[in-house]
């Protein structure tokens, strides 16, 4: 499995102290990955210079893994959604523009209030899966597999993303699996991750601590943690993954509390510690 660096990994940074695209690029290449993984949300005038984005990649010998979409389908008239619709193309054709053969997308957001409302869910999923419908024709137009996301919200667990890649072809609509994000909606990470393996496009990483929270019905809310902290356990999810048939990349998205300046390395090294814990246990059992 490939190694990806996540945009958002350095959104501190990006932001404090104002830097272009070629000093992202070079600092994800001296955290060692192969790959990076572009946000739109840091920024979309990126977006629109696929030259440069390009040459920048190429003089720091990174691959694009694809880019991330910033999208909610769940919207309150049917003006706002249209809006969105439109907004996301765009970013499909911006996206395809760059090279990328892959773009992440969200589903929805709910208010804290609203999200244990079977009703309210029902609804949300429905505008999602109308949502994906709608651009899954442009994306097939410009070869981009949208990955879904579970994102706490919508979708939240393993069993709705399902629910909602059934929409489309899996050539063209296929998941993000977030590991640390199956916490927030009450699933182990471990779970979720065997469940959406086989429908994985590429897979987040971030370290996520469970709260204790007796006003939640699975009894915890969550917190960012830094690398090795947590209730993530990577070694139990990436053997998850490498069991059920993900072959694809691995991008740290990091969201910790701690200076990205250490925190990212630490991050590398603890993703490349357990992928070499995996592998070494997979060796073993094949002799």
């Amino acid at each position: 499995m490939d190694i990806a660096l996540c945009h958002y990994s350095f959104h501190r940074r990006w932001q404090a102290e104002g830097w272009d695209f070629d000093r992202l690029c070079a600092e994800a290449a001296a955290a060692g990955v192969q790959a990076l993984d572009l946000h739109a949300r840091l920024g979309e005038t990126w977006l629109s210079r696929p030259a440069e984005v390009a040459a920048a990649l190429a003089r720091h010998r990174l691959a694009l893994a694809g880019v991330s979409c910033s999208n909610s389908f769940v919207k309150e008239d049917r003006a706002a959604f249209d809006a969105e619709i439109e907004r996301v193309r765009g970013q499909i054709r911006s996206a395809a523009a760059l090279g990328a053969r892959t773009m992440r997308v969200f589903g929805g957001w709910l208010a804290p209030e609203q999200r244990l409302d079977p009703r309210v869910r029902r609804s949300g999923l429905q505008q999602v899966a109308d949502g994906l419908g709608a651009l899954l024709p442009e994306a097939a137009r410009h070869g981009i597999v949208l990955a879904l996301e579970n994102h706490g919200c919508l979708p939240g667990t393993s069993a709705e993303v399902l629910q909602l890649l059934g929409c489309g072809d899996p050539r063209t609509l296929r998941a993000t699996i977030d590991l640390g994000n199956f916490l927030a909606a009450g699933e182990e990470p471990h779970h979720g991750a065997a469940v959406l393996a086989p429908h994985g496009a590429y897979v987040h990483v971030k370290w996520t601590s469970k709260v204790p929270d007796p006003s939640s019905p699975w009894g915890w809310r969550t917190v960012e943690a830094d690398p090795g902290q947590g209730d993530v356990d990577l070694v139990a999810c990436f053997a998850a993954l490498h069991r059920f048939g993900f072959r694809g990349t691995i991008a740290i998205e990091y969201e910790g509390p701690s200076d990205e300046r250490t925190s990212v390395p630490a991050a590398v090294a603890a993703v490349r510690q357990a992928l070499t814990a995996v592998h070494g246990a997979a060796a073993t059992a094949a002799r």
